[in-house]
């Protein structure tokens, strides 16, 4: 059993280096012109929506596949970074084609985002990391980021701490 799991993870791993080349880095970094590249790609409008989640749900972020475009909903009271880990979680949803969690139900939905036709709605949320798909998905947002650190030198992309260090 612990064997299979170790190559499951191994062929999550290569899935998610596959998927992380097939969208270049904006340069400078901005997680919504990365949104706009991911939703290029595929042909489809996301739209980010800030709320609420852990309250109610435990939830950290949500993707939601309208018929005519996805909507990422993901946590506000958390730092700029995380929620920058969340979408990226949610677009590794996407881009690695994972189909919908069948664990939320139309009526938790309805309960947290309003204004969507919930028979419509093809839905991800996420709040362990048991499946692979969960597994392959933070894998993908933590390497992304790790990869924009990277680029860009570690050098921090927004905020006080730009204009702390730009002061100098």
């Amino acid at each position: 059993m612990r064997r299979h799991r170790k190559k499951s993870v191994r062929a999550a791993a290569d899935r998610v280096d596959a998927a992380l080349d097939t969208v270049a880095l904006p340069d400078p970094w901005q997680i919504g012109d990365y949104v706009d590249a991911v939703a290029a790609q595929r042909g489809r409008p996301i739209m980010l929506h800030a709320m609420p989640l852990r309250a109610s749900t435990g939830l950290c972020g949500l993707w939601l596949a309208l018929p005519d475009r996805d909507v990422i909903v993901h946590e506000t009271s958390t730092v700029d970074e995380h929620q920058e880990v969340i979408i990226c979680h949610e677009l590794a949803h996407m881009l690695l084609e994972h189909t919908s969690d069948t664990s939320l139900t139309a009526a938790e939905l309805a309960h947290q985002v309003t204004g969507v036709d919930m028979e419509v709605v093809r839905a991800r949320g996420h709040s362990n990391f048991d499946r692979i798909e969960e597994l392959e998905a933070e894998l993908f947002a933590r390497k992304l980021i790790a990869r924009v650190r990277d680029t860009h030198d570690g050098a921090p992309r927004e905020g006080k701490i730009r204009r702390i260090l730009d002061s100098f």
